[in-house]
């Protein structure tokens, strides 16, 4: 891109030489994976000996040393502060550096100094820049607006689009549709990077409407829009998804929106990628259609990489299959791909699911021992799932206590769950009032904290917990449940008899409770699914 050319090379036969040494020598560290120190053995003489007075080579070894995979970026702005007067490229490169790094936030610093420094930034500055807010979801891209504003770069494609992508990935999504409904020259990146905003931020229906308002204008549709408006489609959990009106016929329901979006990629020839493939899986799964998502696994490209392998792994654990989840890992690995992290959860979730305690112990042990990744929180609550649901409470007990991060009340309420079930009351109770002190006003954890004493007869504990949620005006959320027939989402809420049908309803249900009693069926209410991976 030309918003990273360095700066012309000087002449100077020297110069020259010492360039052509210089770039074997950044070719050969960039190949190679070495370690941090020894990057600082090979370049630091480079540093202190003064070639970083000169522009062109500083602008090199920062390069390496801020943005390749082989960088170092304490040893970048140990660099940059020893040049004098940086020009826009050399502040650019370090921008663009911490906005890739786990510390985001340091980019800004840059900019300030670039700033105190006189330096005018131009339309590469913000894009990156911009970047590193939309790592965030608690920072306000709108400083960066005003400086764009100041600048007169706001009319600039490129850098309108980042201003939309920052502020939708950082839940301001009414800023981003301002600056999307101001820009007279709506290209494919902006109608993107609006639907895909509304998507992270949990409006899928706006998304939707967004990809039809968009096909009406006339502009091009390509992967990474068809990527975000299955990921819409697969948001399952709200009701409306069965009224999107298309053209002059009713597309009812979230599967079938899906499938007309696989037939609007046949239609309109658009090359189904691994990534295209992927979203399509992952739709497909979510809506509940597994043979459907077979099927897009077996015509993607024989050589898949890890993502439509993991799409396939947790969508058949989220559907309670753990013996062909598992045997999709353990083809996975035949191929040689290499699992990630969103692999691991859906492994572990399968074996939760499945009761594979065995399985999952050794799972979640290979994670760092083989794979070198560290297990996040998540995986820990897959695990204390798993313990809990097969009774293992000390085990699972132990595995928090050995957390290296704060346990999450998920975690918390998968090992509260396994209480419950097992009738451990002791542990229950410490947990249940651990998890009310965390989660004051979650209405689910004070009536299972309730329904634990009731069961172990401690009525009077009971009654008080249903006071103190009348007192505080903690409500319990009415259970309900979704299901798509002929293509529309009907909706049943417990206790509910608002629907025309609802008496008809009510009688079949007793009708097939009763007949379940004869059988020999009786409701278990003890058993509470508390962990969910999809939650965090």
């Amino acid at each position: 891109m030309s918003s990273f050319r360095s700066p012309v090379m000087p002449a100077s036969p020297a110069i020259a030489t010492i360039t052509t040494a210089l770039d074997a020598l950044l070719s050969l560290l960039h190949k190679c994976r070495t370690s941090s120190d020894h990057h600082k053995k090979v370049l630091s003489p480079c540093i202190t000996s003064g070639l970083s007075s000169d522009m062109f080579l500083a602008g090199k070894l920062l390069n390496l040393l801020s943005v390749s995979p082989a960088g170092d970026l304490s040893l970048a702005s140990l660099l940059f502060d020893r040049i004098e007067t940086p020009n826009i490229y050399l502040f650019n490169v370090m921008i663009r550096g911490f906005a890739m790094s786990h510390e985001p936030q340091k980019s800004i610093f840059v900019f300030v100094r670039m700033h105190r420094n006189g330096v005018v930034p131009n339309k590469h500055t913000f894009p990156i820049l911009l970047k590193a807010f939309s790592s965030s979801k608690n920072e306000n891209p709108v400083q960066i607006y005003a400086q764009v504003v100041k600048f007169g770069w706001n009319s600039d494609p490129y850098v309108r689009n980042s201003l939309m992508s920052a502020f939708a990935n950082s839940g301001h999504i009414e800023c981003a549709r301002q600056i999307f409904e101001e820009n007279k020259e709506k290209d494919v990146v902006a109608w993107t990077a609006l639907i895909d905003g509304f998507v992270r931020n949990s409006r899928p229906f706006e998304g939707l409407i967004c990809f039809l308002d968009m096909r009406t204008s006339g502009s091009k549709v390509d992967q990474m829009t068809i990527v975000s408006v299955l990921s819409a489609v697969g948001m399952r959990q709200y009701i409306w998804f069965g009224k999107l009106i298309h053209g002059s016929y009713l597309v009812k329901g979230a599967l079938d929106q899906g499938k007309w979006v696989h037939g609007y990629i046949s239609w309109n020839k658009i090359e189904v990628s691994l990534v295209l493939g992927t979203a399509l899986i992952d739709m497909y799964m979510k809506c509940g259609s597994v043979d459907e998502a077979l099927l897009i696994f077996k015509k993607l490209p024989f050589k898949k990489d890890v993502y439509p392998w993991t799409a396939m792994i947790n969508g058949l654990a989220m559907h309670g299959d753990s013996s062909r989840a598992l045997n999709f890992f353990s083809q996975m690995l035949n191929n040689g791909i290499q699992p990630n992290r969103v692999t691991f959860t859906g492994v572990l979730a399968a074996c939760s699911h499945g009761g594979l305690v065995k399985e999952g112990l050794q799972f979640f042990q290979s994670m760092k021992k083989n794979y070198f990744i560290e297990p996040s929180v998540d995986h820990y609550g897959c695990m204390v799932d798993l313990l809990a649901r097969a009774g293992h409470l000390k085990e699972a007990a132990k595995l928090i206590d050995e957390m290296p991060m704060e346990p999450t009340p998920n975690v918390w309420g998968a090992l509260f769950g396994g209480c419950i079930v097992h009738k451990a009351f002791v542990l229950g109770e410490i947990i249940g009032n651990h998890l009310i002190n965390v989660q004051p006003y979650h209405s689910g954890r004070h009536i299972l904290l309730a329904n634990l004493y009731s069961t172990s007869q401690k009525w009077e504990a009971a009654a008080y917990v249903r006071k103190w949620m009348k007192g505080k005006g903690v409500g319990k959320i009415p259970g309900f449940s979704l299901i798509e027939v002929d293509g529309v989402i009907r909706e049943f809420v417990a206790f509910d008899k608002s629907h025309r049908d609802s008496k008809d309803v009510y009688q079949v249900l007793d009708g097939v409770m009763a007949h379940m009693m004869v059988a020999g069926y009786f409701p278990d209410t003890n058993y509470i699914l508390t962990f969910d991976v999809n939650d965090g």
